[in-house]
């Protein structure tokens, strides 16, 4: 994700847009770090989850579609 701020600028500028009648310079204010993003995704982290016999275990990643009951940890095997 990235921030940009709109900086006034004359038509003829070379990287402009026009908002409003008007014409703009995009000024980057603020971008995050993709790779630091993507390391701290659900389905990088790791989760704590009761297996059948009460023991936590922790299950790296995260699956679901956000419907109750529909989320689940991923197994070990179901790695790509």
């Amino acid at each position: 994700m990235a921030v940009d701020v709109l900086e006034p600028a004359t038509r003829f500028d070379s990287g402009v847009v026009r908002w409003r009648q008007k014409w703009y310079r995009l000024h980057r204010v603020y971008e995050e770090d993709a790779e630091a993003l993507r390391e701290s995704a659900p389905d990088r982290r790791t989760f704590l989850l009761e297996t059948g016999a009460n023991q936590v275990v922790p299950v790296p990643g995260y699956r679901g579609e956000g419907a109750p009951l529909s989320r689940r940890g991923r197994f070990r095997g179901d790695e790509l």
